[in-house]
């Protein structure tokens, strides 16, 4: 073998190793953000937030930033479900369970500002399709912000479910999206 062969065998293996370990990228976003009033996630009404995303790309959902902030006794679950029809199921395809502490503290108030999930098994999405991010936090509290009024995200619709509503989700509009961002390898 050449000296050439051998550095153009290098070169591709190089680029080879690179490009597997490309880092993830934005693909979904909605980071507006209202500031006046935090979504309530957990506590005595046991809400959960969800937000419907279409992924815009194919690959791995690795992580999500949102803007949250917990009481440090909380126990946070953020889920990656597929959502057929622009509605959350529970067909789960990530979970991370997360302590509260993870985040800024909710009291005095929540600090504004995305917070990273990773997941250490990350989702495999499609370009095209519908999936939500959910947020649950048990009996104790996490505050979120949300997007500014109207529907500032296109792509999908956010949902809440609370008590003493019955369980299942119901749509936020035209209240307002989440803030939140995506991001896939």
């Amino acid at each position: 073998m050449s000296n050439r062969t051998i550095i153009t065998a290098f070169v591709f293996t190089a680029l080879a190793g690179i490009i597997a370990f490309a880092a993830p990228i934005i693909d979904q976003e909605q980071v507006n953000l209202s500031t006046s009033a935090t979504l309530a996630v957990g506590g005595a009404s046991q809400q959960k937030l969800a937000q419907v995303f279409t992924a815009g790309r194919t690959g791995q959902l690795t992580h999500i930033t949102v803007p949250i902030a917990c009481d440090p006794n909380a126990t946070v679950t953020v889920k990656i479900v597929k959502a057929p029809g622009d509605f959350p199921s529970s067909s789960v395809l990530a979970q991370e369970v997360l302590a509260g502490t993870t985040f800024p503290t909710i009291v005095p108030s929540p600090g504004v500002g995305f917070r990273i999930v990773r997941f250490d098994t990350p989702a495999t999405v499609f370009s095209g399709v519908q999936y939500a991010l959910t947020l649950e936090a048990g009996k104790e509290s996490c505050g979120v912000y949300a997007g500014p009024p109207g529907d500032s995200y296109p792509g999908g619709t956010a949902y809440f479910d609370a008590r003493p509503n019955p369980p299942g989700w119901i749509a936020m509009l035209p209240t307002a999206d989440l803030a939140f961002q995506t991001f896939v390898e």
